[in-house]
Formats: structure tokens, sequence, C-alpha cells
């Protein structure tokens, strides 16, 4: 990063992760705050804006701390998650994480997603043979492709503007196991178990692929998987990817 975000304050941690607090900007003429909820730091430049345009696919968590509580009503946002936003997740957990021998039998014949991953891992590993120093997966959703970068990088970044999604993906890696509600039919869900491995050198955020929050030249491989047609601006993401390898 330009100027290195510092912790302020930390509210709640489960063993070394921290779950809720405060990171704030070293820049003597910034001293910006950012916050971070459910184990993710929100790192956006107008978080205000960005809690917006998130609508309801922020607000369905419960705080334990008052001061965190106190700190998202003051935005004056009262949405919360609806059906679309928990069929719209389950969608990208069933694309990333699921087995098609698990599925029903009414979904058995859906395309099965492992051979698009093996492609995807495959051009990510190391034309050498030797790992990466830092990864960075722009645009991570709930992080199948952050997980298969870590097991050839010192480090594995997953960035998304999402924060449902990557809230998910964090609390796979800090429990090391999840599940998901897995859409059955109009608005019947089945809680289904994920069954991948987690690997714990992965560090998950929610930030602008377009405004990355790191300097130049930091990472050693950058992904955007079904990012370029996504963004507002196609040729600066390909220009940010560029400037951070």
């Amino acid at each position: 990063m330009q100027f290195p975000l510092k912790s302020a304050r930390m509210i709640r941690s489960e063993g070394d992760f921290i779950i809720e607090g405060f990171l704030e900007c070293t820049n003597d003429t910034c001293l910006e705050t950012f916050a971070i909820v459910e184990g993710v730091p929100i790192v956006v430049k107008n978080f205000k804006e960005w809690r917006r345009a998130q609508k309801s696919r922020f607000f369905n968590m419960t705080f334990r701390s008052a001061e965190m509580e106190s700190y998202f009503k003051s935005l004056e946002e009262t949405d919360h998650r609806n059906f679309n936003e928990k069929r719209r997740l389950s969608t990208y957990i069933e694309f990333h994480y699921s087995i098609p021998s698990d599925a029903p039998v009414f979904m058995a014949e859906q395309a099965d997603p492992r051979p698009y991953w093996d492609i995807v891992t495959a051009a990510g590993r190391p034309g050498d043979g030797n790992q990466y120093a830092r990864s960075l997966d722009l645009g991570c959703s709930v992080g199948r492709y952050t997980f298969a970068l870590a097991r050839f990088s010192e480090t594995a970044i997953g960035m998304d503007l999402d924060f449902s999604a990557v809230s998910y993906a964090a609390g796979l890696q800090r429990n090391n196991h999840g599940s998901f509600e897995r859409r059955l039919h109009g608005r019947c869900f089945k809680t289904t178990e994920v069954s991948f491995e987690f690997p714990q050198n992965v560090f998950f955020l929610v930030a602008d692929a377009l405004d990355p929050p790191f300097r130049a030249g930091f990472f050693d491989m950058v992904a955007g998987l079904n990012l370029l047609d996504n963004v507002k601006l196609p040729l600066v993401l390909l220009g940010q990817m560029d400037a951070l390898l």
C-alpha cells in the first residue's frame, strides 16, 4: 500500500483472527478508518457509497460489540438480505464448491464445474515450479480460486467488492469447513456441507479492483476470473493488474 494500515482497535477476535475492529491509515493527512467485519477488512475509499451499492447484501449479521453496532447504525441503513440475495450467493457457492455426486437427482444433468477449476488452477501454477511470494485473486467471490492459488503461493490474497461473498470465504478459512443453502426449487433451500481443503496462508478483504489498496509491483501473480466484463472500466482494470505485477 502507499501508506500502510495499522490496527487502531481490536474489538473481538477468535484465535489468530480479528473478527471485529478498525484499521487506520498511517498517513498523517488521511487518518481514514476502515472497519473489520466478520473477519474481513473493508478497504474502500468511499465506504458509504460502497455500502449503498451493496444494498441488501451487507446487513444479515448481528454485531456482538456495541461500538461496532453503533458505527453501522450511524450510517442509517436498514436493508436486509432477501430471497434474491440468498439465491445469488447459493449459485456462486454451488459453482465454487459443489460436487455433482452430492446434488439432488434432478440436478445431476447440470454441468460439472470441476473441469473448469482444473483448467484455471493449472493455468495459474508457476511455470518454473517455484512458489509465488504473493498472489492476488481479483473478484475472488467465495474464494475457490484464492484457495487454489494458496497451494503454490507463500501468501494468497482474495479481493472483491461483494461483502457477503468475501465474508463467506473468510469464514471457510477461519473454521476450516462450511455449509451453504442449496436452492432446490422456488424458495426451498437445503443446508449442504462444503467438502474442500482450505489452506490457511490466505487473506481476504473487500476492496475495489479499479482502485486496489496495494503498491505497484507487489504481486508475482494476479488473476481476475470472470471480472473484465463486470467492471465499469475494463481498460483501467487491465492497467491496474499490470501495475500490481
